[in-house]
């Protein structure tokens, strides 16, 4: 059992969970396809896919990429755009970090890096697309979806 606190909040099956949930979830956080990519960028960094889902979610949160923060902590939105998204949705942290009610699915389950100048990258283009489409499959309702960039805006509308 991981130590990492994503990976302990997405394992098991919670009861009604689809079958396929905790396997994607683990196919996704055991991913390392950009890590040549990652290792370049100025934060020189490894891979480390923020994944925060579960099927019986009711709301989906549609991101861009994990910021620096959110690698650190291996939870989404531990920064203050997530502090600003709470209290824009009315959520407390327990409510929005309880996965059988808020799915947190973003553009990129990485954070990209910086670049030379400090800047963030962009995340990898397609990369994570067909993921996304899996993971929203999984879901037992039809989640509302609150898209929180424009990238993620146009993946799913």
């Amino acid at each position: 059992m991981s130590s990492d606190p994503a990976a302990s909040a997405t394992s098991g099956t919670p009861q009604g969970d689809a079958p396929a949930c905790p396997a994607l979830a683990a196919e996704i956080r055991a991913c390392t396809l950009c890590a040549d990519r990652f290792a370049a960028t100025a934060t020189a960094h490894a891979p480390r896919p923020v994944v925060w889902f579960r099927s019986q979610a009711r709301i989906l949160i549609a991101g861009q990429a994990p910021g620096a923060r959110v690698h650190q902590s291996g939870k989404p939105f531990t920064d203050p755009s997530g502090d600003r998204l709470r209290h824009w949705l009315g959520l407390g942290e327990g409510e929005f970090y309880d996965q059988t009610r808020v799915a947190i699915v973003p553009m990129a389950f990485c954070f990209p890096g910086y670049d030379a100048r400090n800047a963030d990258l962009p995340p990898p283009a397609p990369m994570d697309a067909a993921r996304r489409d899996a993971i929203v499959r999984t879901f037992t309702h039809g989640p509302r979806t609150h898209e929180a960039a424009a990238v993620a805006v146009e993946a799913y509308l």
